[in-house]
């Protein structure tokens, strides 16, 4: 979270909540506002009652840290979503049509992208799937569905002496903050074959209302800063802390946006104001392989350094690197 930018507009209160901070002996009014974007925006007031006065010490809102990484991952996604080769389920349900497979004499595998917005549900057409071959057939379906979720289906006995899967479906959700994912399909077969379809799911949330987030717990610390849990829909709790309006915080590495696949990112962290032996954590987000997903730096003189190995990928990768509770971003691609 940044705070307040004047452009900012607010429509209306989702929430609010008085805490008493016994350390400080001050009272913490937290209230979330609904903004302009469908994003939400924080007020934090902090003050003490003194001889039947209010006595601010402190009086801040709090916006999106990463309003430019929203607008640009909106941008990469709907590109994604919009390629011939890509489903595109960002403003409707609908049918992800399998593409051909044939009974498999050999095990092989391709892979199926798609990006969605909010709660979609896709039904997972089976119409080019050849699923029996000289009296043997396609017998279970092990799905791992990119969101967490999975299913195993199995073929029903038909009057043909043969077996036949059904189409299936599921719900997507606005499931954690991460604009990637990969899940996979295996189809199993009687004569021993596995296909797997792989998927590549792009999640698109547009609209963070639909999470319906709320401030909860608004308490500071010690050293002043002013700490926080959101809560959404499905009582999935958030934890976040302010920084001191000081403190600045400047992502670099050795390459720009491009990637060559097989390659190790060099990561450069500058920053102002903070203290000497302070370890910032930071997280991948959408590499389709990596060494880690979770890294850290570690300031000395206002700079830390870090390395991401083992960066590959099979088809064209968009991923990002954030520093944890901070908010900072940075955009990579990876061409294939």
């Amino acid at each position: 979270m940044i705070q307040y930018d004047a452009n900012v507009s607010l429509i209306k209160i989702l929430n609010s909540e008085l805490n008493y901070d016994s350390f400080s002996n001050s009272f913490i009014l937290t209230t979330t506002f609904l903004r302009d974007n469908n994003s939400i925006a924080i007020h934090y007031f902090n003050y003490k009652i003194v001889n039947n006065k209010i006595n601010i010490l402190n009086n801040n809102v709090f916006t999106n840290f990463n309003d430019s990484f929203i607008s640009s991952a909106r941008e990469e996604i709907t590109t994604i979503a919009q390629l011939p080769s890509s489903f595109n389920f960002l403003y409707d349900s609908g049918d992800l049509t399998i593409p051909s497979l044939s009974f498999p004499i050999d095990n092989f595998d391709t892979t199926v992208t798609f990006a969605y917005s909010g709660t979609k549900n896709i039904n997972f057409d089976l119409q080019n799937v050849v699923q029996s071959s000289s009296g043997l057939s396609l017998y279970k379906a092990e799905v791992e569905y990119g969101d967490g979720d999975s299913d195993t289906f199995y073929s029903t006995y038909q009057s043909d002496d043969t077996l036949k899967l059904d189409n299936f479906s599921h719900r997507y959700y606005p499931f954690n903050n991460e604009t990637y994912s990969d899940g996979s399909i295996k189809f199993y077969y009687e004569n021993g074959g596995i296909v797997t379809v792989n998927l590549e799911v792009y999640k698109l949330i547009d609209d963070f209302s639909q999470l319906n987030l709320k401030t909860i717990n608004g308490q500071k610390t010690n050293t002043d800063n002013f700490t926080f849990n959101l809560v959404d829909k499905n009582n999935t709790l958030y934890n976040y802390i302010s920084i001191d309006s000081n403190q600045t915080y400047t992502l670099s590495s050795n390459y720009e946006y491009e990637i060559p696949n097989n390659s190790t990112l060099s990561l450069l962290l500058s920053t102002q104001n903070v203290d000497d032996g302070t370890v910032l954590l930071f997280t991948v987000n959408g590499a389709e392989k990596v060494d880690s997903t979770r890294g850290n730096f570690i300031i000395n003189n206002n700079v830390g350094v870090a390395n991401i190995s083992g960066l590959s990928a099979s088809t064209n990768n968009n991923f990002n690197i954030t520093l944890d509770y901070l908010g900072v971003c940075k955009s990579f691609y990876i061409p294939v």
